[in-house]
């Protein structure tokens, strides 16, 4: 659900509501989102957006069992991962083709499924291949904050190009942990694409 008003030729809002529901557990997430847009002028916009957002885990986190003949499945009712959103944008548009936008933001991840007892230290952050067969808890924390700075040229006389910047910081928490860099915490990234059609 999602409403758009409109105050004047310079400041707009968006404002919605959405909402899930994961049968398998009865797990349900009510996510407000906000947005407020400023133009200074036709070529230069300042964007504030906040939003709650909730995520269901890979599927096979609910059934996977120990490895033993139990087949007993730990992970059946955890909840979902949820994470507060900001993000602060400036938007420059050189021409009808051609923009330059940085953001700033931070996410503050909760209610993240991590281990206890022998693997307290492991978090779902983390994850990259084959799933834990042990029991996780929705206990742990998150955090992502970095800014990102692109100039992009849409398809013009047969070209494109899009230059992407950024700096970030990723961490986790387990109850029994500090903040730990997270196996994504790359620290900075630049990506450059161009195409040419002819």
């Amino acid at each position: 659900s999602q409403l758009q008003f409109v105050f004047n030729e310079k400041w707009k809002s968006n404002v919605g509501m959405h909402y899930s529901a994961f049968r398998l557990n009865s797990t349900k997430a009510f996510e407000p989102r906000l947005n407020i847009n400023y133009s200074i002028n036709i070529k230069t916009e300042f964007s504030l957006s906040y939003g709650l957002h909730s995520q269901i885990l890979p599927l096979p986190v609910y059934f996977v069992a120990k490895d033993d003949e139990s087949r007993i499945v730990n992970n059946r009712n955890l909840g979902m991962n949820k994470a507060h959103h900001i993000v602060l944008s400036h938007q420059y548009e050189l021409n009808n083709y051609t923009r330059f936008k940085t953001e700033i933001y931070h996410q503050q991840l909760f209610d993240v499924p991590v281990g206890n007892d022998e693997n307290e230290n492991y978090s779902i952050i983390n994850q990259q291949f084959n799933y834990p067969t042990f029991a996780l808890t929705n206990d742990g924390k998150g955090r992502n904050t970095g800014i990102e700075t692109t100039f992009e040229r849409f398809m013009h006389n047969n070209l494109y190009y899009i230059f992407t910047a950024s700096l970030s910081d990723s961490k986790y928490k387990t109850p029994t942990s500090k903040w730990i860099d997270s196996r994504y915490n790359t620290k900075y990234s630049f990506i450059a694409t161009i195409g040419k059609e002819w």
